[in-house]
């Protein structure tokens, strides 16, 4: 359906946001919309029974989906290269040479967006008393260019849940309601965890926890990776009653 891509900091392999995915922002039908509504449904129907969905993404996304406002500092976890680049813009002198630049913009999914409302940007150079308005136009694309997408997720989630609640709560706990919990409690496994033919006390239990609880977050999160294919655990002990693992 192509729905999603990876963020330019995914490709690029940067360390600060190298696990997110975006939404791909270019040819927008009718038909896409409708899936990102349906994208809506699976996160609300998520929400309501505890099964959590593989999704990694951006800051920027959450926020937009409850209405929050997102900042400079969200791009920068997606786009570190197009946050570098407008940083470098800023401090250009008016006597330094710099490689040419023109009134578009990449979107996240690799497309080139026209900032001019003629559509001669490919053609207009970005003067030197003209680069503040054209980081503000860079900066204001990149933090509304899902705002669509995200608006038909929202009409579909709200669907599921009552729509009072998103105006209650915060992004961090959206994505944790959706996607579970990022950090790998070793005490909330501990305690949701069945041993069969083994009691806490045995040797070789106590000698695992020790282990899994020396591991860095990363290194838990590739070993819940290893023997469940999901990176991220229900959030509290009622998660998982409901979902057993």
């Amino acid at each position: 359906m192509g729905l999603m891509c990876p963020s330019a900091n995914q490709r690029d392999k940067e360390q600060f946001g190298g696990d997110k995915f975006v939404l791909t922002s270019s040819d927008l039908t009718q038909r896409k919309l409708q899936y990102f509504e349906f994208l809506g449904i699976i996160m609300g129907i998520a929400i309501r029974t505890g099964i959590h969905l593989v999704l990694d993404l951006p800051a920027i996304f959450w926020k937009n989906l409850i209405g929050a406002n997102p900042t400079t500092i969200d791009i920068h976890q997606i786009e570190q290269r197009f946050f570098n680049k407008m940083n470098m813009i800023l401090k250009q002198t008016k006597d330094e040479e710099v490689e040419p630049y023109y009134w578009t913009v990449m979107l996240a999914d690799g497309k080139e967006f026209d900032l001019t409302t003629d559509g001669t940007g490919r053609e207009k150079e970005v003067s030197f008393n003209e680069r503040i308005e054209y980081v503000r136009r860079c900066i204001y694309t990149k933090l509304t260019e899902s705002s669509v997408q995200c608006a038909a997720v929202r009409r579909g989630l709200v669907k599921i849940i009552p729509e009072s609640i998103l105006n209650q709560i915060s992004w961090e706990e959206m994505e944790s309601w959706v996607c579970g919990q990022k950090y790998i409690d070793v005490d909330l496994i501990q305690r949701n965890t069945k041993l069969v033919g083994f009691t806490p006390d045995d040797e070789l239990i106590v000698n695992f926890w020790q282990l899994f609880e020396s591991l860095n977050q990363q290194d838990r999160r590739s070993f819940v990776k290893f023997v469940y294919a999901i990176e991220r655990l229900p959030v509290t002990d009622e998660d998982w009653n409901r979902m057993k693992l």
